[in-house]
Order: structure tokens, then sequence, then C-alpha cells
């Protein structure tokens, strides 16, 4: 099936469904900065399904294409069901596809949508395309925060794995910085991989508190 038609139905499914009450709550969670058909994820998952059931699944070659149709939707419902295809193509990533994962962090704008591509999707590709993964660590030095934030967070799953000396690094370079994001990024990052080196966390909080946010410390600082 040609995928905009496939999408168009999506769509009008998930509209047929849509909770105008639960839209507006969602909506001021969201700081009204983006529109809602009112669809909690639970519902969502069963109204994919039944979707599915009805006309069919794509095939994984077609996920990526499916993502980018769903991102031309201002609803974020259909925003996260580009998350669920990616998820599906997510094996099929190359470095070519970084342009676009990039667009959709820029376009994303939230961290709804970054901190999911930024430690699943863009943390995969980073693994397996060492031109991504020197790319996404430029990122630190971009004008865009959640492009900052990305590469502070790409990392997030990798565990003992972790480049711990780029990590340091993006760390104290935006350490300064007084956006709740980023500081709240350098607290997630330091907390995860304290999972797997509380040590090496240990001794950066030792080192380095003067200059590190309360809020930054306090995430850091959980699993010590």
């Amino acid at each position: 099936m040609e995928i905009q038609r496939y999408v168009d139905r999506y769509y009008k499914y998930l509209l047929a469904h849509k909770d105008e009450k639960e839209a507006l709550a969602q909506e001021k969670y969201m700081r009204h900065r983006f529109s809602f058909l009112g669809l909690k994820k639970p519902l969502r998952n069963t109204l994919h399904k039944e979707f599915e059931s009805i006309h069919g699944p794509l095939p994984k070659k077609d996920s990526l294409a499916m993502a980018k149709a769903c991102m031309d939707y201002p609803e974020r419902e259909m925003w996260y069901t580009a998350l669920r295809y990616l998820d599906r193509y997510q094996s099929l990533w190359t470095a070519a596809d970084l342009p676009f994962l990039k667009e959709l962090i820029v376009r994303g704008d939230w961290w709804d949508i970054v901190d999911l591509v930024a430690s699943r999707h863009i943390g995969m590709l980073c693994l397996k395309e060492t031109s991504s993964k020197i790319e996404v660590q430029s990122w630190i030095f971009e004008d865009n925060l959640w492009l900052r934030r990305t590469a502070i967070l790409y990392q997030l799953k990798y565990k003992k794995d972790t480049d711990v000396t780029f990590l340091s690094q993006a760390i104290l370079q935006c350490v300064h910085e007084k956006e709740f994001f980023i500081q709240k990024a350098i607290g997630w990052a330091l907390r995860e991989y304290a999972k797997s080196n509380p040590e090496f966390v240990r001794n950066f909080i030792s080192f380095h508190h003067a200059k590190m946010s309360n809020l930054s410390l306090r995430e850091a600082s959980k699993y010590l």
C-alpha cells in the first residue's frame, strides 16, 4: 500500500477516538507547545493493534517512510507513532539516516521525543557507525539545546561500553549552563553510568562538584 494513503487512514482511525478533555489536559502538561488527540498510551497501543489487524502491518523496510509521514501531522500522538515505527526500523539504521534523526530531534523540540531518539535510536546507530558517533559527539557544541542534550544522553544505555572520556568532556562543556534540560541531562547521564561504574561517578562529582548545579548533583548521586 502507498505510504501516504496508509498513514492518512491511520490518522483518521485515531481521530475517530479523540478525547477533547484529555487532549486539553495533555496540552496543558506539555505547556501548550503541541496539539494532542487525547489518547493515552494504553489506548494508543490498542488502536494501533486494531488498525494493523484491519489494514495489515507495513514491511519493516517501509517503517522509516511511515515515521517520516507521521511527522507531517501536528498532533503529538502521530509523532509517538513515528517513534514506534522507528523501533521497528532500528536494526536497519545506517550513517545515511543520521541527518533524519537530527531533523527529528530539532523538530521534536521537547523531551518526550528527544530523549527516546537520543538514548534508543541514535545510541544504537553510534554503536554501529563510527562516523555517526563522531558527528553526534560534535553536537555538544551546537546552539540547539536538544542536540546538546542528545550528545550528553546518547550513551545512556551503554553501561560499561560508555566512552567516559567523551562523557566527561560533554558534561564539562555544558556544566556552566543554567538551562534546566541540560542540568537534568548531566545528572541523568551520571546517574545511569553510576549503575555500572559508581567509583567513576563518585570521583567525578568529588572533583567537579563546585561547577555542577544542585539539580545535576542530586540526580548524579542517586545511586551512590
